[in-house]
């Protein structure tokens, strides 16, 4: 079936921009997670009294790095998005049913 319009406009124009939002937010969730990153390193590092630095862990800085792990996993691991700017590619569930067809089974 043919397009209603004379030419493709593609999806830059409303409403359809609205179905490639769910990109710019994972961009915004990406930036979130550097600066959870960058936080979490700034954390790692302690001054003294004679303002030399130290390396240090403490609670705190643990909770840091669990959060922008767990943070960087459900947003890079879990969203599809996430998936494909990552390089990995999804299964396509077409090439691979769940189950047999119903005609199968008849011999």
């Amino acid at each position: 079936m043919g397009e209603p319009r004379k030419k493709y406009l593609g999806e830059r124009y409303l409403p359809l921009i609205l179905q490639n939002i769910h990109r710019y937010f994972f961009y915004l969730a990406a930036l979130f997670i550097l600066l959870l990153a960058h936080d979490a390193w700034k954390g790692l590092w302690f001054t003294d009294a004679t303002g030399q630095s130290h390396f240090g862990l403490g609670v705190g800085t643990i909770i840091l790095i669990l959060n922008r792990f767990f943070s960087a996993f459900t947003r890079l691991a879990v969203t599809r998005s996430g998936i494909s700017s990552a390089g990995f590619s999804t299964p396509n569930p077409r090439r691979r049913p769940a189950r047999k067809p119903t005609t199968a089974s008849v011999a």
